[in-house]
């Protein structure tokens, strides 16, 4: 099942979340859990947790208000 999981993200281009997995292998006809996915997901060799996302402050690539021409 690890690597079905796996091949599947993989598909995806690293862009499906544990639910879209789940979603796509039972389409398969695979009968398995989402919540089976989800316990896979962080031991699959190829995780998809990566650094967590962060977003961009006032003053870190955006312009703040009244910088304008």
């Amino acid at each position: 099942m690890e690597e079905a999981v796996r091949d599947e993200w993989a598909k995806s281009g690293g862009t499906y979340a544990s639910p879209e997995i789940w979603i796509t292998l039972v389409r398969q006809g695979r009968r398995v859990s989402v919540n089976t996915i989800a316990k896979l997901w962080p031991s699959s060799g190829s995780s998809p947790e990566g650094p967590p996302r962060t977003r961009a402050g006032p003053d870190e690539g955006r312009p703040g208000p009244g910088s304008g021409p």
